[in-house]
């Protein structure tokens, strides 16, 4: 007995000695924190000042300045303790804390069943090196404490132990929104138990996940938010303007394998030996079987389910032992071949850790973004930051809960909220916005633009409205604070003429050439390939355009010029040249300059665009003539 103890002691120190591996190498290849991590964090931080959050206004955009959904009550409860008594340190030891005790207690499960060099070799093998579970072992997640609660759930249908199987069901449904795991679970428990069992199975399983959602004193917004967040694991249909594809889509079987291989082998291994056992072995293998089973079905379009498959498909293995270390393929025997398979993962992953440069993107990201959030001042309390990406929700949260912003953890939730500002954002985004300092302003009240879109950033370098307070050129990460609004309309009639060479337009006096009269063309945004026919290709030719006298007398007073066009756009005021841009500038969809106009504009005046091409590029105008 002695000697069995120590095995079992030395196992459980090889599973901590491997997590505590894969945590060193996991920091020193990536370093950089997900966003995810900046929210608990942030979150952690408001209920260490108030326990009972029912409010987060730094988010309104999503509906939580009205009311905070909830679905995590029990981990940030336990996360803002722990920031209270030790601050970040705390919050990130004890998230260390709560992976470590997942892994012991699925090894102790799986002791039931397997010796303790097995036990501690499935654990270990399906969860670490998991493409998809194990990055998040080392973060701050609910997850990791709700796969505690799993165990302790399976321990309490192998052992028979009721109130096991209450408590931890109602602790579950506490700490994490993914209901489905403990009812999956618990179907599987009651659909393979002796009849007898079954009434009082289901009584104590699905009682607890009933007083777990009833005891969570965000209820009823709890249920919301964790039906928010089904609808976001199992979204079919990924968005290109908002990156909506899944963590990722696993659609594909290969990638299905490549993030949980090691545990399908486990759960394919566990049924073969199912067919081949009889009696009282059976039942725990079945209940297995049946839930892991299950998982693995809705891993196929949420990979969220595969993370908790792994470590059941790890009990059913180990339930298996009896019969898996039977199996013989020749010579050797079949424990040594299951062996072979569990280290090919872990060296292919390995291999590919060493041979990679690391990964520290998302660090150079967020070191730029909290430097970004710096350059606002401490004066700026209450007032909001529209961030192009939704990520950056989540660190202003954590750097700079003074300030409010859009959105934050997924784009859906804005989606959900409110599908007109999520479309807006999304056409931002996608730099289909004319005027991004305009939406701004007008959509999301917001007065700052915190940005690392390319085309959106050279908009705003190029309005007088938005001042640039932090440029990082490595990340593209900039920072602009929105000045007051301006009043721009687009001018939808023009004169249009067709320029044969684009040596004339370098002549100053070429517009002051063309009659007043001229072919009419009513549109906000000229498209000259529809007008002069796909004839043009290949030939560089320019076109005049000349805004007509009563788009002058509807826009008079106009004190400044905004334009987009190209790609080499020429404006003048009465024969005085007022601009030249060449290259070209991204998009004639939207404002590419903004120029303030020597005098108001009059009826009176004469405003000339030339816009030229060259093969194989657009040839498009806008004009906006802006008042105060």
């Amino acid at each position: 007995m002695q000697h069995r103890r120590s095995n079992t002691l030395a196992a459980l120190a090889v599973v901590v000695l491997c997590y505590c591996a894969v945590l060193a190498l996991q920091r020193a290849r990536h370093p950089g924190a997900d966003p995810g991590r900046w929210f608990h964090l942030g979150i952690s931080h408001l209920v260490a000042e108030h326990p009972l959050l029912r409010t987060v206004p730094q988010a309104e955009d999503i509906g939580w300045g009205n009311r905070f959904v909830e679905p995590d009550f029990l981990f940030h409860v336990l996360s803002g303790v722990a920031y209270r008594v030790g601050g970040d340190r705390a919050v990130v030891a004890l998230s260390r804390s709560i992976a470590c005790a997942m892994l012991v207690a699925f090894f102790l499960l799986a002791r039931l069943w397997a010796p303790p060099a097995v036990a501690a070799a499935l654990v270990v093998a399906t969860t670490l090196t998991s493409l998809h579970l194990a990055p998040r072992l080392f973060q701050e997640r609910p997850q990791l404490a709700a796969m505690v609660a799993l165990a302790a759930l399976i321990a309490g249908v192998v052992r028979g132990k009721r109130a096991w199987v209450f408590f931890a069901a109602a602790a579950f449904v506490l700490t994490h929104h993914a209901y489905f795991v403990p009812a999956l679970t618990i179907v599987a428990a009651v659909a393979t138990a002796k009849p007898r069992d079954q009434r009082m199975l289901a009584l104590a399983g699905f009682g607890g996940v009933a007083a777990g959602i009833l005891l969570n004193p965000h209820f009823p917004l709890n249920i919301t938010g964790a039906y928010t967040e089904l609808r976001i694991a199992f979204w079919g249909m990924p968005d290109p303007g908002m990156e909506l594809e899944r963590e990722p889509l696993l659609r594909e079987p290969f990638l299905l394998v490549r993030a949980f291989g090691l545990g399908l082998a486990c759960w394919l291994a566990a049924a073969w030996a199912w067919t081949r056992t009889t009696g009282t072995a059976k039942e725990p293998l079945s209940f297995l079987l049946g839930a892991a089973g299950a998982l693995w079905l809705l891993a196929i379009e949420s990979p969220s389910a595969g993370d908790y498959a792994l470590p059941v498909s790890a009990l059913a293995a180990a339930a298996a032992w009896p019969v898996l270390r039977g199996f013989r393929v020749g010579r050797p025997s079949g424990a040594w071949a299951l062996a072979a398979l569990a280290l090919v993962q872990p060296f292919a992953i390995i291999r590919r850790e060493l041979r990679e440069p690391p990964e520290d993107r998302y660090a150079l990201v967020a070191r730029a973004v909290r430097e970004a959030l710096d350059t606002i001042p401490a004066s700026a309390r209450g007032r909001k930051v529209l961030n192009c990406e939704t990520e950056y929700g989540a660190l202003t949260l954590y750097a700079r809960p003074d300030l409010r912003f859009v959105d934050l953890l997924h784009p859906l939730l804005l989606r959900f909220a409110d599908a007109s500002k999520y479309e807006t954002l999304r056409a931002l985004k996608l730099s289909i916005v004319g005027d991004p300092v305009s939406v701004a302003h007008r959509v999301f009240d917001a007065d700052y633009l915190l940005c690392q879109r390319p085309a959106v950033n050279v908009q705003l370098r190029s309005d007088p409205r938005a001042r640039l307070l932090y440029d990082d050129p490595v990340t593209e990460v900039a920072l602009f604070e929105l000045g007051a609004e301006t009043h721009r309309d687009l001018v939808s009639a023009y004169e249009l003429r067709l320029l044969e060479h684009e040596k004339d337009v370098h002549d100053p006096t070429v517009v002051a050439r063309f009659p007043r009269s001229g072919e009419a063309v009513s549109a906000n945004l000229v498209d000259l390939f529809e007008h002069f026919g796909a004839g043009t290709l290949g030939v560089i030719r320019c076109a005049w355009l000349r805004p007509t006298p009563a788009q002058l007398a509807a826009h008079a007073g106009a004190r400044s010029i905004s334009f987009g066009g190209g790609p080499h756009t020429r404006l003048w005021l009465n024969g005085r040249l007022l601009h030249s841009s060449d290259p070209y500038l991204p998009s004639p969809k939207m404002v590419q300059k903004t120029i303030a106009l020597p005098k108001p504009l009059s009826a009176s005046d004469r405003l000339d665009a030339v816009v030229c091409r060259k093969k194989a590029s657009y040839w498009t105008f806008a004009l906006w003539l802006n008042s105060k």
